[in-house]
């Protein structure tokens, strides 16, 4: 009778437990990505007929038991898959493993083991530590030229030597210099061989150009692992002819090859036009009267085929350092220690500015030049230069020039106030020549008002000459033009703080509010977010008059925010200097620090006592 039961449960073992599955494993031979080794591994296996809710699994590496038992959960039904993970400890040694699963049946408690599926770890870069050269026929041994490409039929074999634990599906990959070249994946007869060969083609070749190259490979394996480069075999050269029709670099951005300083200031850009026989890592390099005029080029695959190679920017120092007149520009191509050297580009230099000479000419800004200098014209405003208050902004202003001794009758001062298009003009005489004097032009209230307000309005001057194409550019003044409407409160000015504590009689009582009393400030004209709110409070021993009490001076601030924008601003005086007043009077008013200036508001004086009720009279 127990022979029956053993044979049951072995027919039950063999038919019902299926193996379980790794989704990342090779169907061919179960090698796992080394990329997915670093984690837990997803196991997946087939719910067993006739499962109980109680029965428990746990998986089985080389039939030793991993990880922990897990119990079946209901509902179950026929077809469901479980899951496990196999542990991160358990992958970490090479070899190949035989993973299965024990299941536990309820309430017999008899262990069955399941089919196994068999997994491989490889964590070996192929080749070990040292790979061998790459084998070049003998008849490219001392340099590959036309004659020697043709005899090969126009195309370059060379060999994999055979390496240690060569599997099939490792892939080569070939370099050719630092190149990237053809790959092979290893066949299944070709481990232990020397069958394994690479070919490149003449356009392939033509296109490294002339020269000694370091040939070396490396090899990934169908596990992902990464071998060390090989040892290079260096192949030379020598199917590429010389540069030929070099032709005169172009200047697409200049008109009738003019340049003038705004244009060199940026730098002039020189296109160089293919050649023939052009070729990866050839160097460029642009002159401008034999001087280099911008960093070398070297010549890549992106740049072939393109009928202007590449553009280069002429440098303002070297153009300028020659100075104006006639310039010849051309290029060089240098390979394999020649030099090959293009016909020239004659252009016409004319730098010179109006005015004095440009101390710092990588700038568009002529420091030589003064910036302006702007004054009101109201005798009773403020005489602050480059600042027009509420009395100076309603008049014309004055925009004084300082005199330099290279300017000359006929230049024009164009004057730019703000971001006004049409400028100021004020011509050079000979009259100002001969005096040597600042010069002065007046600007109108019409242009101040049209520019509006503000703390940084921006006011510039250039000086043209007739017959010379270029412009000095002046250093920026920044003005502020001041609009007393524009400013916190407007016109009508800030209104005095409210103490909301006060009664009737206009007395506050400090000991009704132990946290002292609120002063609000309502919301004023041209209250914007961002302004500074400082409240300034002081206290006075007399009703009226009076001297005024040090010890209940105070001072606090808040920037406006939305909320102060609806409500206004509420800020508290502390108990403690109401208190040292005792029996007198108290003042507040209010500063505002707008971007446009501050204002100061209207005092509101509050009577304030802390003995018995105070009688105003």
């Amino acid at each position: 009778m127990m022979d029956l039961v053993n044979t049951l449960q072995s027919r039950f073992m063999k038919e019902d437990l299926i193996a379980p599955r790794v989704e990342q494993a090779a169907p061919e031979d179960g090698l796992l990505p080394v990329s997915e080794l670093d984690t837990p591994l997803s196991v997946s296996l087939p719910l067993w007929p006739n499962a109980r809710p109680d029965d428990r699994y746990q998986l089985t590496w080389n039939n030793a038991l991993i990880g922990e038992p897990i119990k079946l959960v209901p509902p179950l039904q026929p077809g469901d898959i479980l899951y496990s993970h196999i542990p991160l400890a358990t992958l970490a040694v090479e070899g190949t493993y035989q993973l299965g699963y024990q299941i536990i049946r309820s309430p017999d408690g008899i262990a069955h083991m399941s089919q196994t599926t068999s997994l491989i770890i490889d964590r070996s870069p192929p080749g070990g530590t040292l790979l061998a050269a790459l084998i070049l026929p003998s008849i490219a041994l001392d340099g590959l030229g036309n004659n020697e490409l043709v005899a090969l039929d126009n195309q370059l074999t060379v060999t994999v030597p055979g390496y240690f634990d060569m599997q099939w599906g490792d892939v080569i990959q070939s370099y050719w210099g630092e190149l990237a070249g053809p790959t092979h994946s290893v066949k299944a007869d070709q481990p232990g061989s020397d069958k394994v060969q690479l070919s490149v083609d003449r356009s392939f070749l033509e296109q490294l150009g002339n020269g000694e190259f370091a040939l070396s490979y490396s090899i990934r394996d169908r596990a992902g692992n990464t071998s060390v480069r090989s040892q290079a075999v260096i192949l030379k050269l020598q199917l590429q002819q010389a540069p030929a029709n070099l032709q005169a670099p172009l200047a697409p951005q200049l008109d009738n090859g003019q340049v003038h300083d705004a244009q060199a200031r940026v730098g002039v850009k020189i296109a160089v036009p293919t050649y023939t026989h052009v070729a990866i890592g050839d160097e460029i390099c642009v002159l401008w009267n034999g001087e280099r005029a911008a960093a070398r080029r070297v010549i890549s695959a992106h740049e072939l085929g393109k009928p202007l190679l590449l553009n280069v920017m002429a440098r303002y120092l070297v153009i300028s350092r020659h100075g104006d007149g006639p310039a010849r520009v051309n290029y060089q191509v240098r390979r394999n220690g020649e030099v090959f050297t293009s016909a020239d580009l004659e252009l016409e230099v004319f730098l010179q500015l109006p005015g004095p000479r440009d101390p710092t000419p990588q700038t568009m800004v002529n420091e030589a030049l003064a910036a302006p200098v702007i004054k009101g014209k109201n005798p009773h405003g403020r005489r602050l230069d480059n600042y027009l208050d509420e009395d100076n902004a309603q008049l014309s202003a004055d925009a004084v020039i300082a005199w330099r001794k290279a300017f000359q009758a006929g230049d024009r001062i164009n004057l730019f106030w703000g971001q006004a298009s049409r400028p100021l003009v004020r011509p050079i005489t000979p009259r100002d020549v001969e005096a040597a004097c600042y010069l002065v032009i007046n600007v109108p209230n019409s242009l101040i008002t049209e520019q509006g307000c503000g703390v940084d309005i921006g006011v510039q001057y250039t000086v043209t000459r007739e017959g010379n194409p270029n412009t000095s550019y002046s250093p920026r003044q920044s003005v502020a033009v001041i609009f007393q409407m524009q400013l916190p409160g407007g016109s009508g000015g800030l209104m005095e703080p409210v103490f909301t504590a006060a009664s009737v009689l206009n007395v506050v009582d400090p000991r009704k509010d132990p946290e002292g009393t609120v002063v609000l400030v309502s919301p004023y004209r041209n209250m914007k977010l961002g302004d500074r709110i400082v409240l300034r409070f002081c206290g006075f021993d007399a009703l009226t008059g009076g001297n005024e009490i040090e010890a209940a001076s105070f001072s606090a601030e808040r920037l406006v925010g939305e909320h102060e924008l609806r409500n206004g601003c509420r800020l508290r005086v502390p108990l403690a200097r109401l208190m040292a007043i005792e029996h007198g009077r108290g003042r507040a008013r209010y500063e505002v620090i707008s971007e446009l200036g501050r204002v100061t508001s209207l005092p509101a004086d509050v009577y304030i006592s802390s003995r018995a009720s105070v009688m105003a009279r």
